[in-house]
């Protein structure tokens, strides 16, 4: 169901689908089982997954075995009394059934003399389809409505009508993993083909599904997962959540509910496999990784190329299986069509519609709603690598900050040395200078004690007074208080006096100049 924003289940899906979803027993099919082992690593929901169409799902062990709840869509673990999840990692086996439908006719009995053939259309629901027609009128454009008849002009082959609009949207729109959501309001194929242009998955399979049941095809919307990362070690597919993906399903009379992806073609993001094992390693390739179970240019090529060699080996074609031989005609029919489609698209252009200028208003909001997405996008990435790589992104900033906290200290050394070694230069010149200019002897002494009171995380606080400064070191050290009162006492004396300072007054302050270093160097090495 389609509401002009959202895809929902149907409520006949939930109620009718649940008790008889198919109708086999009158269809010729080519089926076969397959078994899928799962291994979840990480409860992110109570949804268990499998292959379309699930028949079972089985724990691994006997002792879980009423952990699994089945139903129609797959099924769901079943939480414990306290509403635990039962302990991972958690194995389960899923049984599928795959169907491969294949034209048959079969003969009616006479009616009138005439022979009169039925065709089956392997449609299996116990849903009408007209269900897979139905769109919200009123939320529909007239200018969608009317790019929908334009692209499929000239064109009655419902396979071609599907294909012909898979590859419009191909061509003129472009891939963008994190693109702007849809505005309040709008409907989504509307806004994304006549205004964003660039989107999500999302966006390309609800513009696919819109487009093909204004063209009178059933479709709908699926969603899932790709294949995943192949581990080469494990020799299992690893499933993230950046696997998921949707896509469109459109029914075609004769052949079934087949896969129609409008995604551009290599435009998923594809990431390499964990533990820095690339793509070269890697047997299926990257676009095995990014793709829904389409028949893609890839899946063709291998089609072809292994029937092809069944046939010669076998001698042919009577000698080989209805699946191949229904498969062979697929591809086939997909090379014909791929020139067609190529020359429909060269002689008719078809436009999304003239762009209607937007006013300065509407550009700068335009312009900040795209900044605002890039942010936020860029905000969830960086919340989303946290989650996944906190471990080494925790080491890595354990260590930087060991690194800030080392070279804070190697800084703090040399400028300790530096410091250190001025003051000692400033003794050595003001005893030098002492007989001949007791002043500058002073001068160079007082210096030299302020500086290293600095370098010992005692300065002279704001413009309190020397003495007052002198005082306040009491509570640190008394004789470094003392020796600092002298100093500053013939300091003054110097800056204050008319005459000169003499000679024995100045050595006196040189004493305890020296006195102040020695111990402030004893009392950093104590510190550190």
């Amino acid at each position: 169901d389609y509401d002009g924003v959202k895809w929902y289940a149907s409520d006949l899906l939930e109620k009718r689908g649940r008790n008889s979803p198919y109708r086999e027993q009158n269809l010729h099919y080519l089926s076969g089982n397959i078994e899928q082992e799962f291994f979840i690593e990480k409860w992110v929901s109570k949804k268990l997954y499998s292959a379309f169409r699930k028949i079972s799902m089985t724990p691994v062990k006997r002792s879980q075995m009423l952990m699994i709840s089945n139903n129609f869509y797959g099924g769901d673990v079943v939480l414990s009394s306290k509403g635990e999840f039962p302990q991972l990692p958690f194995a389960y086996v899923a049984n599928s059934r795959l169907y491969q439908p294949h034209d048959v006719t079969k003969t009616a009995p006479r009616v009138n003399a005439q022979k009169r053939k039925v065709k089956l259309t392997y449609y299996t629901e116990n849903i009408n389809m007209r269900h897979y027609l139905d769109l919200p009128r009123k939320k529909i454009s007239k200018r969608l409505r009317q790019l929908a008849k334009d692209i499929t002009k000239g064109i009655d082959d419902p396979y071609e009508k599907a294909l012909v609009l898979r590859d419009y949207l191909r061509k003129n729109y472009g891939y963008k993993m994190r693109s702007q959501p849809l505005p309040e309001g709008r409907e989504s194929a509307d806004f994304f083909i006549f205004e964003l242009k660039e989107g999500h998955c999302e966006y390309f399979a609800a513009a696919l599904t819109i487009l093909a049941r204004l063209n009178r095809l059933p479709a709908r919307v699926a969603t899932g997962f790709s294949p995943g990362n192949y581990n080469v070690i494990t020799g299992l597919f690893e499933v993230h959540e950046y696997h998921a993906h949707a896509w469109t399903q459109i029914f075609i009379e004769g052949k079934g509910w087949l896969t129609f992806d409008a995604a551009p073609p290599g435009a998923v993001e594809s990431r390499t496999t964990p533990l820095a094992f690339s793509s070269l390693r890697d047997p299926f390739g990257d676009t095995w990784k990014v793709q829904p179970p389409e028949l893609s240019d890839q899946t063709q090529e291998v089609v072809r190329d292994q029937i092809i060699k069944k046939l010669e080996r076998l001698g042919g074609e009577r000698d080989t299986s209805k699946t191949d031989q229904l498969l062979l005609k697929t591809v086939e029919i997909q090379d014909r069509l791929k020139e067609k489609i190529n020359d429909f698209f060269k002689e008719k252009e078809v436009e999304p519609g003239a762009e209607k200028k937007r006013s300065m208003y509407e550009e700068v909001k335009f312009r900040l709603q795209q900044i605002y997405l890039k942010l936020k996008g860029g905000l969830k990435e960086m919340v989303r690598m946290l989650k996944l790589y906190w471990p080494v992104i925790l080491i890595v900033f354990m260590l930087l900050i060991a690194l800030k906290v080392a070279y804070d200290m190697l800084v703090y050394y040399i400028y300790r040395k530096i410091v250190i070694r001025k003051c000692h230069n400033k003794l050595n010149q003001a005893r030098q200078i002492v007989e001949q200019a007791p002043d500058r002897a002073v001068l160079l002494a007082y210096q030299s004690a302020r500086a290293m009171l600095v370098l010992s995380d005692l300065p002279r606080i704001r413009n309190l007074e020397l003495h007052e400064y002198c005082a306040v070191l009491k509570n640190v050290d008394f004789e470094l208080s003392r020796s600092m009162l002298v100093i500053c006492f013939f300091f003054s004396k110097m800056e204050y006096s008319t005459e000169s300072i003499p000679v024995d007054e100045a050595k006196i302050t040189l004493d305890h100049a020296s006195l102040v270093r020695d111990k402030i160097s004893r009392r950093i090495n104590e510190e550190i």
